[in-house]
């Protein structure tokens, strides 16, 4: 059984998310990304910027996201190709960012990485057949059905978008040029 779940923070509401919907969302993350980010691509100095140490830049965010979509992109295969796969421990996040220098890494390269990640993730899903998307894993937080995955991807891509425009309206003191066209 699907899992019901809105997200208190981003409004993502799990169960409106169809597959289809999913994959369309995977695809956009790469443009809506970049319409954020793009203002800032020559200004490093901006993207890198944590407007408090506890909370990452607008560059590390963009980055994990691309990292999320690579790592979990196997993992829907496996769901897929095996009975109830036991899956990896989630990423350690914060570790991950360190390890791999999130925010050491040219901004450019990162929203290319968010666009091959995002366009796998989203051909890979586009593959699936409507009974696959009800098979299931085992996770250490319980079993979920593979639809549940690519919701919590795109969960992830949409939930840090917010936190992108969050950084980079805390670092430049003002609204974002995204802000207002709307």
């Amino acid at each position: 059984m699907a899992v019901s779940w809105t997200c208190p923070d981003c409004g993502l509401v799990y169960d409106s998310l169809a597959p289809q919907d999913a994959i369309q969302a995977l695809r956009s993350f790469p443009r809506r990304y970049r319409e954020v980010i793009g203002p800032f691509i020559d200004d490093e100095d901006v993207l890198r910027r944590r407007p408090d140490p506890s909370t990452w830049s607008a560059l590390e965010y963009t980055a994990h996201v691309a990292d999320v979509f690579e790592a979990m992109t196997p993992q829907l295969i496996e769901i897929v190709q095996k009975d109830d796969p036991p899956t990896d421990d989630p990423l350690d996040q914060d570790a991950r960012a360190v390890e791999r220098g999130y925010n050491d890494m040219e901004p450019q390269q990162v929203l290319e990485w968010l666009s091959r990640s995002a366009t796998k993730a989203a051909d890979t899903c586009a593959g699936f057949s409507p009974d696959d998307w009800s098979r299931k894993a085992e996770f250490p937080y319980g079993q979920r059905e593979l639809i549940d995955v690519v919701r919590n991807m795109v969960h992830e891509g949409v939930h840090h978008l917010r936190d992108v425009e969050r950084v980079l309206r805390a670092v430049i003191g003002k609204p974002l040029p995204t802000d207002e066209e709307d």
